[in-house]
C-alpha cells in the first residue's frame, strides 16, 4: 500500500482513518471485513498529515504541502479543499471544538488557526511565545482549545478559550519535547514526550 502511514483516528461506525503522506493519500480501513479504500488528495503532493473528527462525521485533513485543509465525506469520499493563509503556512495537527470549527496548529509560522467550514473564513492567532514556538499537538475540550509550544524553553502547555479569544500558559518544566496530547477519561490531559519516551499527565480544574 502506500508508504508512510502517519496519523490515524477511528470514526463513530469504527472504520479506521489514516494519512500516508508519501503516498498521497487518506485511506479508509474496515477492521469487519480488511477493505481498504483510498482517497487521493486535490493535487499532487500534498502531504497529508493530521486528520480530525467532526461533530457530523465528516473527516478533516491537513495538507502540509498544500497549506490547506481538506473535508472528506465520510461515506461519498467527496472532499472539499479550503486553502489557508499563504506559503508559509504548515497545519500540523487539527483539533474539532463542539461547534465544527476546525482549528489548527501553524508550526512554521507560529500561530494557532481556526477554519469555520461553514464559511470557509481562517482566522489565525499568535501563539504566546512567538513566531519560532513551533506548535505542535492540538485537542480540544469542548470550547477550550489546548495544544503545546514545542520550541519554547521549556515547552509551554497553551489554553485558549474560543469565546473569549484568549489565551494562558504554563510551562512543562524539566521535560524534552512534547509532541502530541490526549484529552483523558477525567478531564485531564496527557502527553508524550518522544525524545524520553515518557507519558505525562496534567490535571486540569476549569
Amino acid at each position: 500500500g502506500p508508504p508512510d502511514p502517519s496519523d490515524l483516528i477511528i470514526d463513530r461506525a469504527g472504520l479506521v482513518w489514516f494519512t500516508a503522506q508519501d503516498g498521497n493519500v487518506v485511506g479508509r480501513l474496515d477492521p469487519q471485513t480488511g477493505e481498504v479504500v483510498f482517497v487521493e488528495m486535490p493535487r499532487a503532493e500534498a502531504t497529508p498529515f493530521a486528520l480530525a473528527l467532526a461533530p457530523g462525521g465528516d473527516i478533516f485533513v491537513g495538507l502540509r504541502d498544500s497549506k490547506s485543509i481538506l473535508q472528506v465525506d465520510a461515506e461519498s469520499l467527496e472532499t472539499r479543499e479550503y486553502p489557508l493563509t499563504g506559503p508559509e503556512t504548515e497545519p500540523r495537527r487539527l483539533a474539532i471544538t463542539d461547534d465544527g470549527i476546525v482549528w489548527y496548529t501553524d508550526v512554521d509560522r507560529g500561530y494557532l488557526g481556526r477554519l469555520d467550514p461553514e464559511t470557509g473564513v481562517v482566522t489565525e492567532f499568535p501563539s504566546p511565545s512567538g513566531p519560532q514556538s513551533d506548535p505542535h499537538g492540538i485537542v480540544s475540550k469542548e470550547q477550550i482549545v489546548w495544544y503545546v509550544e514545542t520550541n519554547a524553553s521549556p515547552n509551554q502547555i497553551v489554553r485558549f478559550d474560543t469565546r473569549s479569544e484568549s489565551f494562558q500558559s504554563w510551562p512543562l518544566s524539566g521535560f524534552g519535547v512534547v509532541r502530541d496530547l490526549a484529552v483523558t477519561e477525567d478531564g485531564g490531559l496527557a502527553y508524550a514526550m518522544g525524545s524520553l519516551n515518557r507519558v505525562g499527565l496534567i490535571s486540569v480544574e476549569e
